[in-house]
This record gives structure tokens, sequence and C-alpha cells, in this order.
């Protein structure tokens, strides 16, 4: 059974990366926004997780947190919760909606 174009585009934007679907249609100016957006959201997204990890690597090697499992899972679960970044909530919200917008986009779109 073969698939229809649309079906694929919308499967590929779903489940691979917003915009990707796009591509597949032959829209890519939509699917470069769509994957800008979620690129961009995604580093900031990236970059605090790694300005976190960071900071608790530095605690271990500096003795002020023990070197356990449970200890640093604790710690981050703690940083998780009471994260008030605004920039990385935001780039949630981006990411999340740059991919519910791709595959609606996809499911209206006209195929030429």
């Amino acid at each position: 059974v073969q698939m229809n174009l649309k079906l694929k585009a919308v499967l590929l934007s779903l489940f691979a990366f917003p915009g990707a679907g796009q591509f597949l249609i032959k829209k890519p100016v939509p699917g470069i926004l769509f994957s800008g957006v979620a690129l961009l959201s995604f580093g900031v997204i990236l970059m605090a997780m790694i300005q976190r990890s960071l900071l608790i690597a530095e605690k271990v090697q500096l003795g002020e947190i023990p070197l356990d499992v449970s200890t640093i899972s604790a710690l981050i679960l703690q940083q998780q919760e009471s994260s008030g970044d605004y920039f990385v909530n935001i780039a949630w919200i981006m990411l999340i909606l740059t991919w519910l917008i791709s595959i609606i986009h996809l499911s209206l779109a006209k195929l030429e």
C-alpha cells in the first residue's frame, strides 16, 4: 500500500523535525521558517542544559557535591523544578508550537 505524499510529509514533520515535511512537498519557505524556529528553540534549550550540567560538574569537582548518582539526580530534578529561566520556557513553548503549526500547515497544504 502506497502512502500518499501529504501523509508522508505529516509523519516526517511529526516524527523527524518541524519543517521536514514542507521540504518533501516542495514548500521550502515554510520549511525553512519552521526548521529555523525549531533549531533556534532547541539551541536555547540545549545551551541551558549544558550550562546547568557544567555547574553541577564544577560543584562535584570542588567537592561541594558528592560523586553519587542519587545526589546528582536529585540536584538535577531540583534545578528543573526551581528553574525560572524565562528564555528556556519561551523556547519550549516555541518548539512545541512550531511542531504543531508545522503539522497543521501540512494537513491544510494543497499539493501541486
